[in-house]
């Protein structure tokens, strides 16, 4: 039974580094991060099915689409396989880490917490999820704006731009500076993912 809200959240300490590695077959549940190259093809496609979810099953109980969401995101990402290098054991595609946030360990989304880091990570802050618990709380949670987000939207935008015209003809002082001020919230967010409490102000 999940612990209820008033209880204090479980704060295992995390190990010196990751005991696995994420892979690009992961799913990854709270990754607030706008390292935006670090994103598992495994959570872009969830994220994908969840826009699509929004309008394929409008009006539906979750009881009865979250299910299919989820049957169909296996088949997604199990279509994918060959295109996974290094993956050799199939049942780990798909396989869903969360974040180790209090919030998370004290929902009791959190199966086992800090097993799991990103390349580069020196501390475990992911773990295995409980599912499919935590895949319905990501697809039925409203998305409000929160800063990472938006900031991977505008340099998304601006590498569309890029594309579309070139990046020489897209050099004036208002859009440099603007792609100067993306890179600085940017490298903040990653500072303070990774502990920086400065940066996180």
């Amino acid at each position: 039974m999940p612990p209820s809200s008033t209880s204090s959240p479980p704060s295992p300490t995390p190990p010196n580094a990751p005991v696995h590695w994420i892979q690009p077959w992961h799913i990854v549940l709270g990754d607030t991060s706008c390292r935006n190259a670090r994103t598992t093809v495994a959570t872009q496609e969830l994220r994908k099915l969840k826009r699509e979810a929004r309008q394929r099953y409008f009006g539906q109980k979750k009881e009865k689409w979250v299910p299919a969401a989820v049957a169909e995101l296996q088949e997604r990402l199990m279509a994918l396989q060959s295109t996974f290098v290094g993956c050799t054991d199939p049942s780990d595609i798909g396989r869903v880490l969360i974040k180790c946030t209090p919030k998370a360990l004290a929902s009791g989304r959190v199966e086992t917490p800090h097993l799991y880091g990103f390349a580069g990570d020196t501390v475990a802050w992911y773990g295995t999820a409980v599912v499919p618990t935590a895949l319905e709380f990501f697809l039925t949670s409203r998305d409000g704006p929160q800063l990472a987000t938006e900031l991977a939207r505008h340099a998304e935008q601006l590498e569309k731009l890029q594309e579309q015209y070139g990046e020489v003809e897209l050099e004036t002082p208002v859009l440099t500076h603007f792609s100067e001020t993306l890179s600085f919230f940017q490298t903040q967010l990653t500072r303070a993912d990774e502990g920086d409490l400065m940066a996180g102000k």
